[in-house]
């Protein structure tokens, strides 16, 4: 118990321990960078509890935060559990009807804002919000209400209090105590808030760090929203527990704009930004001459063969010229892209592409799949070398798996939570007796232990041979397809597939500028040049699919789901029943 203790408690310990070392680093506008070290951090966290304390926090009362990602987000978030709150990150990007349902809710006494955009979101829905007692705006803003503070305010208020009142509140805290309320998804995929408790947060942590092997020195990406479990994990509970140094890039800026600035080492990715990794990696490889393309094809082949060696233990014949390669060809590839110092590239959050996982390991970067939950706020399993691939790895040590008779897998161990927030129905839905969490998802685990997840249970299609197909591993790899964004497979007697396809923006715009076609969303998808590219993409997918697999039609959207209309998760994810709906009379006539 001592060695986990609470999160606050952690970041004293790191701030004891790494003292001046840099703990957040973020990119400014200005193009400056702001450092934050570890004393520095652990002392914003307490000038920020003490001054929610000063307000009248309640103590066990929910805290959200509406915030992306930065280092002022997470010392509001540690400030309110040491002073006594549970925090809960939304997603700042959620349309008015689903901000309104998910703080109806937590009904927070506390909420925590990025800037003025986010304040006039809320004060939009100021009547679903009865026990809201203060506003708390990370950027200056205007506000003639008296419970808006800046936080900046809220820290100038917390540094003229002792010490003492800081400290006699993190002696009450309790590291079995909720800390955090992680939003995801729950039963038969509605929103929940898992309710997380400090031990349960700091121990995943620790877990990781160690079958990771995160240590100090690592630089880890700040990307990925906080509201979803895996950005929220790199961000605040990974750092608590290893001591690596978080760094935050200005949200603006594309992938590798942001890898050659910041030059982590861990890089936390949700399956589409892996998959616009890969096309980055491609479109970039694309503009050599036919020659140099020919050395990059080699040295990538030698690269993924020495990989295959490595890993199945067999003799090293052709190591050298995979070392070869990697010394004069992908080594310099890699420093170009922001990728040389990168030592894992971790993807979680829904069925990845082994194309793109392939094409990024064939330049030396070192990608593990995870498996990622709400319920453990963070990843549960890793793959490392010797995992087979499209795995989602082993479990941390002293997490237990079982799959049920009809494939649902279920999990036990100190890093999941036992109930979901204010929903004792769900709640009960969510755990047994013997402490059992029920998964949601339909998996499998082989006889060395890896991990292999299908996908939500509810989500799940059936083949021709009446086989449960699960649509996510076909979505990814029809994304595959360079005009390809986004693509929604369902199925339907008798045993048809069907897709509904949205096209890639950029891929998109240069077809259409290389032959002379309308650039605009809505004429293109209509485009009989487009349609007919697509539709020779979509026999070549057929034939190298299973026949079980094969796609019988689709149809084309102009334009990816927009997480501001409700039709993404925080994750990225797109949310199937909710486009199902909006587009049912086309799926139907798909599958007639």
């Amino acid at each position: 118990m001592k060695r986990f203790g609470t999160l606050v408690r952690a970041l004293q310990r790191q701030a004891l321990a790494r003292g001046g070392a840099p703990a957040l680093r973020q990119r400014l506008s200005s193009g400056a960078d702001r450092v934050l070290d570890w004393r520095g951090y652990e002392s914003l966290v307490s000038q920020v509890g003490k001054g929610l304390l000063e307000l009248g926090l309640p103590p066990g009362r929910p805290v959200a935060l509406l915030t992306r990602p930065r280092p002022e987000a997470n010392a509001a978030a540690l400030g309110a559990i040491g002073a006594g709150g549970v925090a809960a990150f939304l997603y700042e990007a959620w349309p008015a009807s689903e901000l309104r349902a998910s703080l109806a809710r937590l009904d927070p006494s506390v909420v925590v804002v990025e800037g003025a955009r986010e304040l006039d979101k809320l004060r939009e829905l100021a009547g679903a919000l009865p026990s809201l007692r203060l506003v708390v705006a990370l950027e200056p803003v205007v506000a003639e209400e008296k419970h808006v503070r800046t936080l900046d305010e809220v820290v100038a208020l917390g540094s003229q209090l002792a010490d003492r009142l800081w400290h006699q509140s993190l002696d009450r805290l309790d590291p079995e105590a909720p800390a955090m309320l992680c939003l995801g998804g729950g039963m038969a995929g509605e929103p929940h808030a898992a309710s997380l408790s400090h031990r349960a947060l700091l121990w995943t942590a620790q877990r990781f760090a160690e079958k990771a092997e995160v240590r100090p020195g690592d630089a880890l990406l700040g990307r990925i929203s906080p509201s979803h479990a895996l950005g929220q994990f790199l961000q605040l509970w990974l750092p608590l527990a290893s001591g690596a140094q978080v760094v935050f890039a200005q949200p603006e800026q594309g992938h590798f704009e942001q890898l050659r600035r910041e030059r982590p080492t861990i890089v936390g990715v949700l399956p589409e930004a892996l998959e616009r990794l890969r096309r980055g990696v491609e479109r970039r490889l694309a503009r050599e001459p036919q020659a140099k393309r020919k050395v990059f094809d080699w040295a990538r082949r030698a690269m993924l063969e020495r990989r295959r060696l490595n890993e199945s233990g067999e003799p090293a014949a052709g190591m050298g010229r995979g070392l070869l390669g990697e010394m004069l060809v992908l080594e310099p590839l890699r420093r170009e892209l922001g990728l040389e110092r990168v030592r894992m590239l971790l993807v979680s959050g829904a069925p990845a592409s082994q194309s793109a996982i392939a094409s990024l390991a064939s330049l030396g970067v070192p990608v593990c799949e995870g498996y990622a939950l709400a319920e453990a706020g963070g990843p549960v399993a890793l793959s490392g070398a010797s995992s087979p691939a499209g795995s989602q790895g082993e479990l941390l040590e002293g997490i237990e798996a079982c799959v049920e008779a009809d494939g649902e897998l279920w999990m036990r161990g100190p890093g999941l939570c036992h109930s979901y927030f204010g929903d004792g129905q769900a709640s009960g839905w969510l755990m047994d007796g013997e402490g059992w969490l029920r998964t949601g998802d339909l998996g499998a685990i082989d006889g060395a232990g890896a991990l292999r997840i299908a996908g939500p249970r509810t989500e799940m299609l059936f083949s021709r041979g009446g086989e449960r197909l699960p649509p996510g591993r076909l979505e990814a790899r029809l994304r595959e397809i360079p005009l390809v964004g986004q693509a929604l497979v369902f199925g339907a007697a008798p045993r048809k597939l069907a897709a509904l396809v949205a096209l890639d923006r950029a891929a998109a715009i240069r077809f259409a500028r290389q032959r002379g076609l309308p650039e605009d969303p809505e004429m293109l998808a209509s485009h009989p040049a487009l349609q007919a590219a697509l539709q020779r993409e979509i026999e070549s997918f057929n034939h190298r699919a299973e026949h079980a697999e094969r796609i019988d039609r689709f149809a084309l959207l102009p334009q990816e789901p927009q997480a501001e209309l409700g039709e993404r998760t925080s994750s990225g994810a797109v949310r199937r029943p909710i486009l199902a709906a909006r587009h049912r009379d086309r799926i139907d006539e798909l599958l007639r």
